[in-house]
């Protein structure tokens, strides 16, 4: 087994629908470090996403104004990239 299978297999719960596990493999096939901190919650990194409802949260509370999967990737790409461009300056 691969390191994203993995990775994969441990976000992966019996309760999810196809829909859900599809995203999880997406977001592990682009590099993102997927956590699954309960059956309803995903965190990649300091972004909280609930893939059912498509709720988007960053840490500490704030709710991102859009919902769904193509808004957590947009919001990945966006933070995520930030975070790594201030770490070299």
């Amino acid at each position: 087994m691969t390191p994203a299978e993995k990775i994969i297999a441990a976000a992966i719960r019996p309760c999810d629908t196809p829909t859900v596990r599809d995203q999880i493999r997406q977001l592990v096939e682009l590099k993102y470090h997927v956590q699954r901190k309960t059956d309803h919650q995903l965190k990649i990194g300091p972004v909280n996403y609930y893939p059912v409802r498509g709720t988007i949260t960053l840490d500490p509370c704030e709710r991102h104004s859009e919902r769904g999967f193509t808004a957590l990737l947009e919001l990945l790409e966006r933070v995520l990239a930030s975070q790594i461009n201030t770490m070299y300056l």
